[in-house]
């Protein structure tokens, strides 16, 4: 279980599967953690789908999570997960700030699924930005698998062809993002 940690949170039926310490959210199910001394954090499971309607039963279940304070007082963290359901994104900035999003990039796809995607296609990602209200964006889970058809220069061009800023960390570095208040 996920390097011993003693919660990880997922899909109800994830959950199921995984058992243990496995914690499943239902979209829009938050989760609160507290430390004596430190602002709660709230892990909110946001509705996502891994290829376009009907392609559930295929995929299975999916989820992304914000993560975010009551008070506002950290930037909050949208992790997209393996979705192209820009519906749901566009629900979440209606109901959430989103200060800077995790997106799950790389247009996804195999060969007996024609031209379905898995995850998001950089002209996604970029609509997804605007419909999150245009957060700092983090390229992620977009390199390294053969079953990705849109490469890191391809994504790369999309962003600067549409004047929006794309962050690419490097791989067991961290990455430094500007205060998104101050934008």
């Amino acid at each position: 279980m996920a390097s011993g940690a003693s919660e990880v949170f997922t899909t109800a039926a994830g959950a199921e599967d995984l058992g243990g310490a496995a914690v499943g959210l239902e979209p829009w199910q938050t989760r609160t953690l507290s430390k004596p001394g430190r602002t709660p954090l709230n892990i909110t499971a946001v509705p996502a789908r891994h290829g376009p309607v009907g392609t559930e039963d295929i995929t299975g279940p999916v989820t992304g999570f914000l993560l975010h304070t009551d008070d506002g007082s950290t930037p909050s963290v949208y992790v997209s997960g393996d979705t192209v359901d820009l519906d749901a994104m566009s629900a979440l900035a209606e109901r959430y700030r989103v200060d800077v999003a995790l997106l799950h990039l790389g247009a996804a796809g195999f060969e007996a699924f024609g031209d379905i995607r898995l995850s998001l296609t950089a002209v996604q990602a970029v609509e997804a930005r605007r419909l999150l209200g245009d957060p700092l964006v983090v390229a992620v889970h977009a390199e390294g698998w053969a079953h990705y058809t849109e490469d890191r220069s391809h994504v790369q061009q999309t962003f600067d062809a549409a004047g929006v800023p794309l962050h690419w960390p490097t791989p067991g570095e961290p990455i430094t993002l500007h205060d998104p208040h101050t934008r």
